[in-house]
């Protein structure tokens, strides 16, 4: 008998930590951003969180990027999230739970509304909302299985 190979986590976010954490647990919880292009993409920081060298545009503000170029750093994408056989099997067929925090972006970046913006801030909320929604549906994942979420003041009004 060989010894044991240790487990080594994934970094947070990536799909591969939300297939073991859904495999393990009751569901799963990640943060949600919507894109330039308005695409969600699974990020938890206001800013893309690669070294800033690594850059590459004048901003670092993650609803200011292009989906397909966060992915192609390496970003979790919530369509890819959806369409993995095992996460979508676990949380549409054998009822774990989604808990998706919806994050606001900085309010100095474009999207951001500014500091004062409640009405944007609401009705951004409330758009990311509907696109995950509509991926849920488009995935057949129930929504007796998924909580939103926003630490944001105005989140009934979104």
């Amino acid at each position: 008998m060989g010894e044991a190979i240790p487990w080594v986590q994934s970094p947070e976010n990536t799909l591969e930590s939300l297939r073991h954490a859904i495999m393990m647990f009751d569901g799963i919880e990640f943060d949600v951003r919507i894109t330039a292009d308005r695409q969600l993409i699974v990020h938890q920081d206001r800013e893309v969180s690669i070294p800033k060298e690594q850059l590459g545009q004048p901003t670092a503000w993650v609803e200011e990027w292009k989906h397909d170029d966060l992915v192609d750093l390496g970003f979790l994408s919530f369509s890819d999230l959806l369409a993995d056989r095992t996460v979508q099997r676990l949380w549409a067929e054998e009822g774990k739970m989604g808990c998706i925090e919806i994050k606001r972006p900085h309010p100095k970046a474009s999207s951001g509304g500014g500091f004062f913006g409640r009405s944007q801030h609401n009705q951004h909320v409330a758009d990311a909302m509907k696109l995950a929604e509509k991926a849920l549906d488009e995935h057949g994942i129930p929504q007796k299985n998924t909580v939103f979420y926003a630490f944001h003041k105005g989140m009934p009004a979104s």
